[in-house]
Parts: structure tokens; sequence; C-alpha cells
């Protein structure tokens, strides 16, 4: 057997210490900076596609202004509130490229105060610009969102699209019984006969459930039926004892009650606009604005950038230990 004897290494002088140092730490700062590299192209690339697809840059060609309203009708909401999307309709109104207006609408209602802003800027737009507005019913179309689209010149629902709820509610609760049964008083200062009129905790009182029936229900009920009549006109039909009762209907039926006008899909329309004004584009002018301090403060990068920072720091204390 043969025995192989290790050879005394002659220790390393001072100098060829800190060269050797030196060419290990140039070494992992390179490789530091091609990961660097690395993490910020994938960065710059994620940043490229969230643009492209939200499309947050539109071309200047001709094409049909897409208007979208989504969920309850509010002050406050990005997609339904009445003075948000009336600058989106007078954007896409005024731009002489956007051959149409076409609103896609999926909403349970809201507020007839928002509902109230989006029938008059439409009615408004109209006849000043004389662009055709067309309004496509997706999954709801009721109540609130029924008044706003009384203002377009098309009404389009899907067959399974539901449709209706002509109507006003005031909602409140009555606890006057329970506060009494687990003896609780309650005591409301006000100055005004009527001030705490819908107070749950007080009983009912006729007088202003009479007020409010009279002076703010029935009123805000007649402005929804006017709206509807005036804009849906002979389509409508008024006749019938039952619409303007809060029935819903589905797609179907609201174009024979006279809601809508046809049974169409979402793509159909969008196809069939497109064929008709010889465009290709349909431009989203709801779309948030471009903001790329939101895309980079957003949790998933802040997560990348410090697991990433923690495993560079890791890297080098290991490599020059």
């Amino acid at each position: 057997m043969r025995i192989f004897k290790k050879k005394n290494q002659e220790p390393k002088s001072l100098r060829e210490n800190l060269k050797e140092f030196t060419q290990r730490y140039r070494s992992i700062h390179n490789l530091n900076r091609i990961k660097v590299g690395f993490i910020v192209f994938g960065v710059l690339f994620a940043v490229g596609q969230t643009i492209y697809r939200s499309h947050y840059f539109n071309m200047p060609v001709p094409h049909i202004a897409l208007i979208q309203l989504e969920g309850a009708v509010e002050r406050g909401s990005p997609t339904a509130d009445g003075t948000i999307l009336s600058e989106s309709i007078r954007k896409a109104m005024k731009d002489p490229l956007a051959h149409a207006i076409l609103i896609e609408a999926n909403s349970p209602g809201g507020s007839p105060v928002q509902a109230e802003i989006l029938h008059r800027t439409l009615m408004s737009m109209r006849e000043t610009t004389n662009k055709p507005v067309y309004f496509s019913i997706g999954e709801m179309c009721a109540s609130a969102c029924l008044y706003i689209s009384s203002s377009a010149d098309k009404v389009y629902a899907h067959r399974n699209s539901l449709i209706g709820s002509v109507g006003v509610r005031m909602d409140t609760w009555g606890f006057d019984k329970l506060i009494e049964q687990v003896q609780v008083q309650r005591r409301t200062y006000t100055a005004g006969r009527n001030k705490a009129l819908l107070d749950p905790f007080l009983p009912e009182n006729p007088e202003a459930t009479k007020h409010i029936e009279t002076h703010v229900l029935q009123p805000l009920f007649e402005e929804f039926k006017d709206a509807l009549i005036e804009g849906r006109g002979e389509k409508l039909m008024t006749d019938n004892p039952d619409i303007f009762t809060g029935y819903i209907w589905t797609g179907a039926e609201a174009v024979d009650i006279g809601f809508a006008d046809e049974v169409k899909t979402h793509f159909e329309i969008r196809e069939g606009l497109r064929d008709e004004y010889k465009v290709t584009d349909i431009q989203n002018y709801t779309k948030a604005k471009f903001s790329m301090m939101k895309i980079l403060s957003s949790d998933f990068w802040a997560e990348v950038l410090v697991k990433t920072a923690i495993k560079l720091r890791a890297d080098t204390e290991l490599e020059l230990k």
C-alpha cells in the first residue's frame, strides 16, 4: 500500500491573501450584479406585460369607445360613480376617432343621484355630439342601472340576464319592542319634531311614514318611470301593469316588455360594431390611470425584492467567510 504524504504548504503572504480576497470579492460582486440585472429585467418585463394587457395607452386609431359600468351604482366606485363615468363618457364623446360608445353594464342598481348624473350626461352628450350609444347588459341590470340604460340609443341583453326591479326602497329597523324587553331606555334629544323619524329604537310614527312615502319615495319613483318612458318611448309596454312593480325578468322577456331591444352577447355586439363602423379596435375609457409606483409598490414585488436582497446578502457573507 502506498502512502501519500501531504506536502507542507508554505503560509501565504499578506499580499497574496489580499490579492485572493480581492479576486473572490470581485467575482461575487460581478455575480450579484448579474443576478440583480436579471431581477430588474424581470420586473420591467412584468410591468410591460401589465401595461400591455391592461391597455393603459390607447393607440390613436379609429375605434369603438368602451365604458364599463360594474357593481353597485354609488359615489366613490371607480366603475359606477356618476361623476367618474361621466368624465369617461365626455372624453369618449369628444374624441373624433371614437365612432360610437358601447356601455357594458353589470349592476344590481344603487344610488338614484348617481344614476341621474349618468342619465343626464348621456342624454346631453347625445344631443350635442350625435354619437350613438349602445348599452349591453351582462348578468344583471336592475333599478338604477335600468334608469341609466334608458338614455342609450339601443339596449341589448343576454338571454339569461336579469333585468327590471323598477321601484324605490328605503330600509330601516324597528328595535323598540326589543329594548323594552331588555329594559333599556333610549334617550334622544332633538330640535325639530321629526328629526329622529328614522330612529330604529323609537316606535314607528304613522305621520312620518306617510311623509316618506309621499315626499321621498313616490317622487323618486315617478322620476324613474318618466325617465324610462321618455328613453324607451313606444318600445316600452306601458299597458303591462307589472313593469313598474319591482318585478325582474330574464333578458329574453325584457325584450318583449321593452326594457331591451334585442338579445345579443357582449362578444356579438362588439363584433357587430366593428363591422358596422369598419374599425378593429375597442378602447376602454374606464381603465385605471397608469401608475408605475402602484405596480412596483404592490405586495408581490415588495416580497420579491426583500427576499432577493436577503439572499444576496447571505450569499456574499457565505463566500467571504
